[in-house]
């Protein structure tokens, strides 16, 4: 995706992925999402979650 702003002088492109998979215990979720302008990295996070499974 691309943001452009040029009252900001912003013009970012913006990536990400995402997965999910499971145990017998929990959902797990991992994320990363990065973020440049031009050729300079302005954002980068990774992430990772685990949702116990409940029963009922």
């Amino acid at each position: 995706m691309r943001l452009r702003r040029p009252e900001l002088a912003c013009d970012a492109e913006v990536r990400t992925r995402s997965e999910i998979h499971c145990d017998a215990d929990a959902f797990v979720t991992e994320d990363h999402v990065v973020a440049r302008e031009g050729a300079d990295v302005i954002f980068d996070r990774r992430w990772r979650k685990r949702i116990p499974r409940s029963a009922g």
